[in-house]
């Protein structure tokens, strides 16, 4: 649903880039002169809304917008400039239209994708820099640690009991995410359960998260691994609880808690 703003932006700026595009190759009267603008205005309207959704462009959470974001971003521009492509040889075999410049599909082609990925990059720059003074302000203030758990096993459970136990600790769970679809949904420890772990980046931003604590003691490595990767990328602090041997001997403890070591994303003892 906070996408809904992006879609009514991108049809302003998809007119935006259509009339650029006729305006550079032709003159500021190309309405009056140019009668293939209208059919291609609808057409543009029609086309690249759909191209959009189909390539996950109102399915991702822009303020935390990373490499993977701007490879979609320009491959979803790219094929609306092949589909256009397409459409236009179509009409002009018909006879719908008479002529048509080919540069007008180039240039309308890098004005969208400079457009439409302005806009979503300055969201997640605006984002960044309302990070950062919020986490400056809060540690002025000394007002708590947003913490968001992942694993609402055992572990995690201690963590968040032991939290909210130990308010000079400065932590305040915000929420677990869990694979487990039955704890989905619930509250434990007195903390909602807020989705599954490939729901990160969009709790993090909507939760205003300062830390996550990695609460999955037994994951393979490879797991923990993309967590750190995933927190990392949102420029937010990763802490882990003590591995599955430690807790054979160990009682889980907030205190306890260490920023991810190698031994944790190998899952073993270091050979020498």
């Amino acid at each position: 649903m906070r996408n809904r703003y992006f879609l009514a932006a991108d049809l302003i700026l998809i007119v935006c880039s259509a009339a650029a595009a006729f305006a550079l190759r032709f003159d500021l009267l190309f309405l009056a002169t140019r009668p293939e603008v209208w059919p291609f205005l609808v057409t543009v309207l029609l086309v690249k809304p759909v191209v959009f959704y189909r390539f996950g462009l109102y399915q991702r959470y822009w303020p935390a917008a990373s490499t993977g974001e701007l490879v979609s971003l320009v491959a979803a521009n790219g094929f609306n400039a092949l589909v256009l492509a397409l459409l236009v040889s179509i009409g002009l075999w018909a006879g719908v239209i008479r002529e048509f410049s080919r540069s007008v599909l180039l240039t309308d082609f890098l004005i969208c994708l400079a457009l439409t990925g302005g806009i979503r990059f300055l969201v997640r720059v605006v984002a960044d820099s309302a990070r950062r003074t919020r986490k400056a302000v809060a540690r002025q203030a000394g007002e708590p640690r947003r913490v968001l758990i992942l694993g609402a096993g055992e572990a995690g459970t201690m963590v968040a009991r032991e939290s909210a136990r130990n308010p000079q600790l400065g932590l305040r769970i915000v929420g677990f995410l869990d694979d487990d679809p039955i704890k989905q949904g619930k509250r434990i420890a007195d903390v909602d359960v807020l989705g599954p772990l490939d729901a990160l980046e969009t709790v993090v931003g909507h939760q205003r998260v300062d830390e996550v604590v990695i609460a999955l003691p037994t994951a393979p490595g490879s797991a923990v691994r993309q967590l750190v990767d995933a927190c990392r990328r949102l420029d937010v602090r990763s802490r882990t609880v003590p591995g599955v041997f430690e807790l054979l001997t160990d009682r889980v403890s907030v205190r306890r808690l260490r920023d991810v070591q190698i031994t944790d994303l190998l899952r073993r003892h270091p050979v020498r």
